[in-house]
């Protein structure tokens, strides 16, 4: 070999063979670099898009979807965090068929409400009068509060470990967010406990932070005796 490259030619021809090797296995290395990259990008895609799509798994379907009708007692404990102060607001009641009642405190005052076909009435020592929807929920859109919807909610969610994100644009028509709310299931045996940060959905440039705890017990369990009892209403 030292005799054969001691040929300046010879070497010249030895010294491309090696570079020309070189340049294969480079090339070699590229291709097969690229291909393992293009495989895990459309892993990736493939996770995302059944992440973002599939349903919920049967046990947590069973849990917070499908028990839960117009029978159940609940509370809702919201905080809501502005740049002045912060505000602890508690709805609790009981849901039988198509009646409710409610119980309000804000700012350490009671109001009891009673609730017919989606009509609603104050009770004041025992009598009623009609009252707008939005005086019993004037510090939050009621409808960030009722359980069908924030099913809804649940099954277009990412979900992690016992968190839902779902993003602002899925929720709000003609939104381009794409910041989250974000729901915790924290419940156990037969309580559903969920906890959901609405702050990305209900924040304004006084809002800091909006959190509601909700709490769901006796489900299926309400009997007409017992609602009748707690409902105390006189013409």
């Amino acid at each position: 070999m030292k005799e054969y490259l001691k040929d300046p030619k010879n070497s010249a021809k030895f010294q491309l063979l090696i570079y020309g090797i070189l340049v294969v296995i480079v090339i070699i290395f590229i291709r097969v670099n690229n291909m393992l990259s293009k495989d895990e990008i459309n892993n990736n895609k493939e996770n995302v898009a059944n992440t973002s799509s599939d349903l919920l798994d049967d046990s947590k379907d069973n849990l917070v979807l499908s028990n839960i009708k117009d029978n159940y007692e609940y509370e809702i404990n919201m905080e809501i965090k502005t740049i002045d102060k912060v505000h602890n607001i508690t709805y609790s009641g009981i849901k039988y068929n198509n009646e409710e009642l409610i119980s309000k405190i804000k700012d350490n005052t009671e109001e009891d409400f009673y609730v017919s076909n989606e009509i609603y009435s104050k009770i004041t020592n025992g009598h009623y009068e009609k009252v707008n929807k939005e005086y019993v929920y004037d510090d939050i859109n009621p409808y960030y509060l009722e359980i069908d919807n924030i099913y809804n909610y649940i099954e277009k969610a990412i979900e992690d470990d016992n968190n839902y994100l779902i993003r602002v644009d899925k929720i709000i028509n003609d939104s381009d967010s794409n910041e989250y709310i974000v729901i915790e299931d924290c419940s156990e045996d037969s309580k559903v406990v969920l906890n959901i940060n609405y702050t990305n959905l209900l924040k304004d440039d006084n809002i800091i932070s909006f959190n509601v705890k909700y709490t769901i017990t006796n489900i299926g369990k309400i009997k007409g005796e017992y609602f009748s009892s707690q409902k105390v209403i006189e013409n």
